[in-house]
């Protein structure tokens, strides 16, 4: 009989439910549609191997045709050439504050020179939160940001882009969704793809940004074009520039 011992703390990840490569697609038109309350529990994603968090506020909800509300949310979906899809979303109303993570299955990137996922958001309201992607190379053990969004995006689906290059070829991605602070902030995914984007050329130009700025011209918010890019550097916070806490260092338009 041999007896085993093991000190100090050890973190756990998640499961591979299934492992995709490139060229995986998912337009969510396969789904159930769930109801649209703010307890509503959704399992319907299963089916496709992602996943609904359970330790978190609430679900991303199947929908199709627009959401309940007036003034948000999307009225279509993003993939099918009806509108009349499904897509995923989160319920505002009664639900403000709340945080709802929806997690993938395990992306294998290996051999792809550029890999990224992609993916279109519609987050229109006067009221809306914010939308954060992450990425783990560890199975869900720890979690970084790679992008983010917040407030009002417009009445129209845009385009997000996600790195998937890291410290490992298995890759797990979430959205994680924080309602604002009304019914006006629906927000809403659709159209997954995991793809190399070697070689290909994207608008990453941002409005917002002066052509000249003093250390003491007051903080201005940057917005990319199309939705896309990602700005970063010194006196940058998220989509915020400030050049009173600028200092040398590399700017970076991605």
């Amino acid at each position: 009989f041999f007896g085993l011992m093991l000190a100090g703390s050890f973190a756990f990840g998640q499961s591979c439910p299934a492992t995709f490569g490139l060229g995986y697609s998912e337009d969510l038109d396969g789904l159930s549609t769930c109801g649209t309350s703010c307890g509503t529990i959704c399992t319907s994603p299963t089916s496709v191997f992602w996943t609904n968090e359970t330790s978190d506020d609430g679900d991303w909800l199947v929908d199709a045709n627009g959401t309940t509300s007036s003034n948000t949310g999307p009225s279509s979906d993003f993939t099918s050439a009806t509108g009349s899809g499904n897509y995923l979303y989160t319920e505002a109303s009664g639900c403000s504050g709340d945080v709802k993570i929806l997690t993938s299955p395990c992306f294998d990137v290996s051999g792809i020179a550029c890999p990224a996922f992609t993916f279109a958001y519609h987050m229109n309201g006067t009221d809306m939160g914010s939308l954060d992607v992450e990425v783990s190379f560890d199975q869900g053990v720890t979690w970084t940001s790679r992008f983010s969004r917040s407030g009002n995006q417009g009445n129209q689906w845009n385009s997000g882009l996600v790195d998937l290059s890291g410290s490992s070829n298995i890759v797990k991605v979430r959205f994680v969704g924080v309602v604002g602070t009304s019914f006006t902030s629906d927000m809403a995914i659709d159209g997954f793809a995991v793809t190399d984007v070697f070689g290909q050329t994207f608008n990453a130009a941002f409005s917002g940004l002066p052509a000249t700025i003093s250390v003491t011209d007051p903080a201005v918010t940057l917005t990319p074009v199309q939705g896309t890019g990602f700005f970063s550097g010194p006196g940058v916070v998220g989509s915020t520039y400030d050049p009173s806490t600028v200092s040398p260092g590399t700017y970076t338009v991605t």
